[in-house]
């Protein structure tokens, strides 16, 4: 068996696989199983990807309050038109590297910013979708873009 995470996980399936029952992605995803007609179809992708992440990144965690960079898959999003009359070496370059989100540069599409009030808050990006690597998020961004695509539409 490969030690190489990318190459163990390859489907939402070996993702699933790769995590205990008792992990709380699991565990919310089997609560919805049977029920997906009830959700958005975004949700359900979200809950995919929150599993997904969790195998790709094995053991690591994202603390808050320290130094640690994570990533996060950056997309540009075309039409289905834009993209069939793209150049090949355009489409190559569709998914793009995992952002660094933890010097401050805020990327993705979970950038969000509120200060039309007394008070101010924004939030970079998401932590259950945070990477450890830039190449992880890379590859889950280029392996699993059908989900991503579903989660953010």
């Amino acid at each position: 068996m490969s030690t190489n995470i990318t190459e163990r996980i390859k489907t939402f399936d070996d993702a699933l696989a790769a995590l205990p029952a008792e992990h709380p992605m699991v565990r919310n995803w089997t609560a919805m199983r049977g029920l997906e007609d009830k959700f958005s179809p975004n949700l359900a992708a979200y809950a995919k990807l929150c599993i997904i992440v969790a195998a790709l990144n094995e053991d690591w965690e994202l603390h808050w309050g320290s130094d640690q960079v994570y990533y996060y898959p950056w997309f540009y999003i075309y039409s289905k038109a834009e993209v069939e009359t793209m150049m090949q070496d355009r489409k190559d370059k569709l998914v793009l590297l995992g952002g660094n989100a933890g010097d401050g540069s805020y990327c993705g599409l979970g950038f969000d910013s509120s200060d039309i009030a007394w008070s101010s808050a924004d939030a970079g990006v998401g932590s259950r979708l945070a990477f450890r690597s830039s190449g992880l998020a890379r590859y889950c961004a280029e392996q699993f873009l059908d989900i991503w695509a579903q989660y953010i539409s």
